[in-house]
């Protein structure tokens, strides 16, 4: 999150890569990635690196990626993110929309839900509990509507702490959250991680299509590309530090 966090790590050395494409980029490091989007929108940055769930208002192609049992594993998430980086001309038309262009995409990792009652092992078991949904992604809460769960409208700021302080009985997030976010302390004494794939995460560069090169865009996918196995690296030593128990 912010300067320290693994995505700003990654684009610190996309900085360097960009010298070579004739762009001289300065970052400026958020922690609410909505104040990034709405700062994009209204001109205070020519690009932005945002979650595919909030990014979707720019591009729906790339948006839908982070849908709910859109992309089921690792290996279909680097055959997505290989053919939007392949410069086919039928693809690349889908990654641009208005003014903005998707200049490449890195894996977050797979989403699961944290519980506080690791007993739960069927959907039933879910009614009546509350769950901590993203404000912005409505197929979140409608998927908890239909299941019988009480959705809690969040954004990325404030969902782990609902969780944590025990506001919320569910949340959704990638592994990555058990530390980085402490998830864990909501999880005591009795909670869990259920194993089952919800979805996948995105880290997605927006550009400004006026405000870069013709082949900046091209360039800078094929570069997310190549940061794939890097990104892994990062998820599986998130899921490494989860306690098995």
């Amino acid at each position: 999150i912010g300067a320290n966090g693994d995505i700003y790590n990654i684009m610190k050395d996309y900085k360097t890569a960009a010298l070579g494409w004739g762009i001289d980029l300065e970052l400026k490091p958020y922690t609410d990635e909505k104040i990034a989007s709405e700062d994009l929108k209204a001109g205070q940055c020519d690009a932005a690196v945002l979650t595919g769930i909030r990014g979707r208002q720019f591009n729906s192609y790339t948006g839908s990626m982070d849908s709910i049992g859109a992309i089921p594993s690792y290996d279909a998430m680097r055959t997505v993110i290989t053919v939007l980086a392949s410069g086919n001309p039928s693809i690349n038309e889908k990654l641009v929309s208005g003014p903005y262009e998707v200049g490449g995409v890195a894996p977050m990792g797979a989403a699961y839900l944290f519980v506080k009652d690791r007993t739960i092992d069927t959907v039933g078991e879910l009614s009546g509990k509350s769950i901590a949904v993203l404000e912005y992604d409505t197929a979140q809460a409608n998927m908890a509507s239909r299941v019988g769960m009480s959705p809690v409208m969040s954004d990325i700021t404030n969902f782990s702490g609902r969780f944590n302080n025990g506001s919320v009985d569910i949340c959704f997030a990638p592994i990555a959250a058990y530390s980085a976010l402490e998830l864990y302390k909501g999880m005591q004494p009795d909670g869990g991680i259920i194993d089952y794939v919800l979805g996948q995460l995105t880290a997605q560069v927006i550009l400004k299509k006026d405000k870069f090169p013709a082949d900046f865009a091209a360039q800078s996918r094929k570069y997310m590309l190549g940061q794939f196995d890097r990104a892994m690296r990062v998820i599986e030593n998130a899921n490494n530090e989860v306690n098995k128990k």
